[in-house]
């Protein structure tokens, strides 16, 4: 079964640092090389804007990224803004933490660890229902959307529906992928070939996978869903490969096996190329932002301090309100819609609402102030 679907035309501000180098195609690995420092420090600084603390290693790699940007073609006003956000926030401060009693970063991206941590908006729902499909009909189906917004948690509760309903049994077999960007088809097939079979022999050796998927289908087994994480850092030759490779599959009118592909924004770029025009043809798009409009902006701040009261620690506030000495939600989105043109709305992204929840909390815990005022929101803004 192929619908057609379209790819939204969202383009939210590239405003971090993760936006810039996802978009060039730039591996935190090269990035790293590029810098002299470890692919891990390089992490820290691109996914939750954790700089080294020497303030002249910090000098300089903010130098040395800049000019690569450049050299890559990014605008200097987009890359000045980004690192002047990163100076402004730097991730949130150990210092910050202690003072409003919170074990960690309540707004990082890596917090996203299962349905309780998504905000229940309807192209989560749309997103779970069509990766089931994707599984009990066999369909490539590739999920973009930026770092946070509930991309694996959408596979995980897909899975979880799969498992528990007979009438739709579908196996999913998640790829891994020590080293995405030198990810070629061969280990991709090794993987599948190993969950289906304790007698697969490897990739190129003895029966051929369709074959063995062709003999588990006619024991009505479940059919398999294979799950490839980072499809943004795959060479464009492993993504054609896999959709040809997705086609050796085809019997009648339909597939022995389903795949979706998760991925960032940069795999557009790749989709565009004339020699993946197949690829981007045949498999189904959908995207997933987590864009929100005000009520949900209030919701989403709600969800993320949850976990961060009740709890035993006399430190930590017991609700949100004894947090904030004016009405957060409401002024952020002020804030945000004083960018609007004419009556426009523009929905906020989470990952650029964290960036400014994590500015705001530095801010307060720098003056040593107890709760989250006007001033401290007016600040974030107004520096960024």
């Amino acid at each position: 079964m192929h619908i057609e679907t379209k790819i939204m035309n969202i383009n939210p501000v590239k405003n971090t640092l993760a936006d810039l180098v996802t978009g060039i195609r730039l591996s935190h690995r090269k990035l790293a090389a590029e810098c002299n420092v470890s692919p891990a420090t390089i992490n820290l600084i691109v996914k939750h804007n954790i700089w080294p603390k020497s303030a002249e290693l910090t000098d300089q790699l903010r130098n040395d990224i800049k000019q690569i940007l450049l050299s890559a073609g990014c605008p200097e006003a987009e890359i000045d803004r980004a690192l002047k956000i990163e100076e402004h926030t730097m991730g949130m401060n150990p210092l910050t933490l202690r003072h409003f009693g919170w074990h960690n970063n309540p707004f990082s991206a890596s917090r996203v660890k299962g349905p309780r941590d998504v905000l229940d908006l309807d192209e989560h729902k749309n997103a779970v229902d069509r990766i089931c499909e994707a599984g009990i009909n066999s369909e490539l189906l590739i999920l973009i959307g930026p770092q946070g917004t509930g991309k694996t948690t959408a596979i995980d509760a897909a899975e979880y529906r799969l498992n528990n309903e007979p009438n739709k049994a579908c196996r999913v077999v998640r790829i891994l992928q020590p080293e995405i960007e030198n990810l070629k088809i061969g280990p991709i097939i090794d993987s599948i070939g190993r969950a289906i079979s304790c007698n697969y022999q490897g990739y190129d050796q003895g029966r051929k996978i369709e074959e063995i998927l062709s003999i588990q289908s006619q024991k009505n087994a479940k059919r398999l869903l294979a799950v490839i994480d980072d499809g943004h850092a795959l060479h464009p030759k492993t993504l054609l490969a896999i959709k040809r490779f997705w086609d050796n599959t085809k019997i009648d009118f339909g597939h022995l096996l389903g795949i979706v592909i998760l991925a960032q924004e940069g795999i557009e770029t790749s989709l565009s190329r004339s020699d993946l025009v197949e690829v981007a043809t045949h498999a189904d798009i959908i995207e997933i932002w987590g864009l929100l409009n005000e009520a949900e902006l209030r919701d989403y701040i709600a969800l993320k301090l949850k976990p961060f009261f009740n709890i035993d620690n006399p430190k930590a506030y017991d609700h949100i309100d004894k947090l904030m000495d004016v009405d957060i939600p409401t002024l952020i989105w002020q804030h945000e819609q004083s960018k609007a043109v004419k009556n426009d709305v523009i929905p906020v992204e989470p990952r650029h609402l964290n960036t400014i929840m994590i500015g705001i909390a530095n801010r307060a815990a720098f003056l040593g102030d107890p709760k989250i005022t006007a001033d401290h929101i007016n600040y974030v803004y107004t520096s960024a």
